[in-house]
């Protein structure tokens, strides 16, 4: 594996599951591997899609696991092909070192590990949506045969226990949604023993203890099951939601035996076989624990690990209820989590979530204060601006108003988020005199406008706006900035300027129902400066860049809920485009008065943003959409034809073009700028795409006929 960190090329060439295979069988732990095959390791459930995106996949899960940028000097030089793209850098918090075993259209909902002992092959056993039971193999990577299937038409599986048989032969006790307890024989995949049908609600978890079974059920009911005499008995209550998941680990010095549970509520409990009450508990999770499981550690003993909604594994000490750290990287929910112990790598996890995703993980690699560090908030905005100081500056909006600004070069911190600020949207304009202006929606109904143009000197003078209650307020003077003072003047999160003046809107026009939910720069017609501002409504408003003077008001007629707006340059002018009904569907204007055409024509899922991102020539211009699960799209410019798509594994939310040919994705846990060469999609040839030539709907600067968004949507 160290030889393989040290030819890139060749690491990005190896088929990820032959890959996956061979960091099992190598013996060495995860986190003593380097991080350009931890990297690769996070990432094979996406990169067997494409051989091209590899080395970006790659190069994105080294820096998840690392949370900063793999050392330059320990770097050896690319020996592979040109990437069509590649991570300039990230900032995210940093993730345990883990490698993904599978990646699955149906998540499991309970992970096993055990040893078969007809052949002493280790598997690790997975129950999910449809009556689907899966093993792997640990020795090698691969899925065995035959999978442990029952009818189609039973329900999900959501709990699973190794058990032997009367004959001591190998078997798994699983249960689920229709509350049938069923057993299969590890070795044949096929059903023994009659079905059960259990007391309750549905069985969501279940394990051995006290030489029966544990069983949890949907209405927070817990009761030991006697597989042999097929009767359960000691039903016991106090859990504050539903029975999720259980394991048992054994008292230090005594000995004796444990069983834990952890509930819908997030909270984890700890029962003795012989009393009905519980012996402690404690909140493990915010959002909701769904598997727990127990090993032990050289340094701190018994462990537990809890999968939660929010995403984290983490880890406990039971006796002092303390955590001792946490592990992160599912894209979603973690609903099953297990250990085992290897010869030489010690204790494993394996962990199941909603991303379809099942994954090892070294617990010796967990984060030491078991926080995010930077960014640590999700990203609602992005808005770069140029600044002759820093090169080129990203602002970031956070989900909770704060804004900070990055250096787009290296992602270098320039300031650090206010967390009593109020921002909702952000964007930036470069108006052709030069430097760059910025604009800010807040709660409170504003929008402001940076009104000195960086690199541009002194534009001061007094402004007076009228907030949502109609209220006159008389905004500051800006003064010319020196060297040290930040880009505008402005303090992140604060005020950003000069308000937008006051405007008397016709008595057939409504006042804004909602504040300004996403922002604009655009040029109008004449190459005027111009912000554009819209409401959850779909309510758009727009304003002069320079003097913030009121320029016009429509309804769009849009459908609601909306999750980005942008625009994207058509020659002398910009055009707007909107990403609207949840992101279901994309339209776009060269003006705002519209008329609004539809863009990416047939496409189904859900955007989250788009962005234009330019390559060598105009003609390798092209169209980049980001969707809510990460998925990647890039279109050419017209946006009829998509050209490349590719799954990032990161929940996003916003998306921008750089002006060095690189994109910034917003994401629920931080950022990533890309480069991307759009000539190794774009076909300069047929650039406008044969639904140009026909004169349709694209996003060409001559097509503006009218569309009525009613009757085509």
């Amino acid at each position: 594996m160290t030889h393989l960190a040290g030819h890139l090329g060749v690491l990005d060439h190896l088929n990820p599951a032959a890959l996956a295979g061979a960091a099992l069988r190598s013996g060495a732990g995860l986190a003593a591997l380097p991080p350009a095959v931890t990297g690769a390791l996070a990432m094979t459930h996406l990169a067997a899609a494409s051989p091209a995106d590899r080395r970006g996949l790659r190069e994105l899960g080294s820096w998840r696991i690392g949370g900063a940028a793999p050392v330059a000097s320990a770097m050896p030089p690319y020996d592979g092909p040109a990437a069509p793209w590649t991570v300039r850098w990230a900032a995210l918090p940093p993730h345990a070192p883990h490698l993904t075993l599978a990646g699955l259209n149906v998540p499991m909902r309970s992970l096993q590990a055990l040893i078969r002992h007809a052949d002493g092959r280790k598997l690790l056993v997975g129950a999910g949506d449809a009556g689907v039971v899966r093993a792997w193999d640990l020795h090698t990577g691969l899925e065995t045969a035959p999978a442990l299937r029952g009818d189609p038409r039973e329900g999900a599986q959501w709990a699973l226990a190794p058990l032997r048989g009367p004959d001591g032969t190998d078997r798994i006790a699983a249960a689920g949604v229709d509350r049938m307890l069923r057993f299969w024989d590890v070795l044949t995949g096929r059903p023994v023993a009659p079905a059960y049908s259990l007391p309750g609600d549905a069985v969501r978890a279940m394990v051995p203890f006290a030489e029966r079974l544990a069983i949890g059920d949907l209405q927070g009911r817990l009761w030991l099951f006697d597989p042999a005499e097929g009767r359960e008995s000691r039903c016991r209550t106090g859990h504050h939601g539903p029975v999720q998941g259980m394991a048992v680990f054994k008292q230090p010095g005594s000995g004796a035996e444990r069983l834990v549970t952890v509930d819908a509520k997030g909270w984890a409990l700890v029962w003795r076989a012989d009393r009905g009450r519980r012996e402690t508990e404690w909140r493990a999770h915010d959002q909701g624990a769904h598997a727990v499981t127990a090993f032990t550690d050289p340094e701190d003993g018994v462990v537990l690990a809890t999968a939660g909604g929010d995403g984290t594994v983490r880890l406990w000490d039971p006796r002092g209820r303390r955590e001792l750290g946490r592990l992160t990287g599912h894209e979603g929910p973690v609903y099953a989590v297990t250990a085992f112990t290897d010869p030489e790598d010690g204790v494993v996890l394996a962990t199941a979530g909603g991303d379809g995703t099942v994954r090892l993980w070294d617990p010796r690699g967990r984060s030491a204060t078991g926080q995010p560090t930077v960014p640590p908030h999700p990203v609602r905005a992005l808005a770069e601006a140029a600044d002759p100081a820093h090169g080129g500056v990203l602002y970031v909006a956070y989900a909770d108003g704060g804004v900070a600004r990055l250096g787009v070069a290296d992602g270098a911190a320039l300031d650090v988020p206010d967390p009593d600020s109020d921002v909702l949207a952000l964007a930036s304009l470069s108006p052709p005199e030069g430097g760059t202006l910025l604009a800010t929606a807040h709660k409170d109904g504003t929008v402001r406008i940076d009104d000195t143009l960086i690199g541009g000197g002194e534009r001061s003078h007094d402004a007076v706006w009228a907030g949502q209650e109609g209220k006159a307020v008389r905004g500051q003077r800006n003064h010319k900035i020196g060297p040290s003072k930040r880009i505008g003047g402005t303090v992140p999160g604060k005020s950003l300027g000069k308000p937008v003046p006051p405007y008397r809107l016709p008595p057939t026009l409504p006042t804004p129902a909602a504040p300004v939910q996403f922002l604009a720069g655009l040029r109008l017609a004449g190459e005027r400066p111009a912000f554009a501002g819209l409401t959850a409504t779909g309510e758009l408003h727009w304003w002069d860049a320079h003097n913030g003077a009121f320029l016009g008001h429509t309804a769009t007629g849009l459908p609601a809920p909306f999750t980005a707006m942008t625009a994207i340059s058509l020659g002398a002018t910009d055009a707007l485009v909107v990403v609207g009904e949840g992101g279901h569907h994309v339209w776009w204007s060269v003006s705002p008065e519209g008329p609004w055409n539809p863009l990416f024509p047939g496409k189904s899922g859900r955007f989250a943003a788009t962005a234009a991102v330019h390559g060598p020539t105009e003609a390798h211009r092209a169209l980049v959409t980001v969707g809510r699960e990460g998925e990647l799209g890039v279109w050419d410019r017209t946006g009829t034809r998509l050209l490349h798509t590719v799954r990032l594994g990161l929940r996003s939310h916003a998306l921008t073009g750089l002006g060095d040919g690189g994109i910034a994705v917003g994401t629920q846990d931080g950022i990533v700028v890309l480069d991307l060469d759009p000539s190794a999609w774009v076909d300069v040839g047929d650039s406008d795409s044969e639904e140009a030539d026909r004169g349709g709907t694209v996003l060409v600067e001559s097509a503006d006929r009218p569309s009525d968004v009613a009757r085509e949507w």
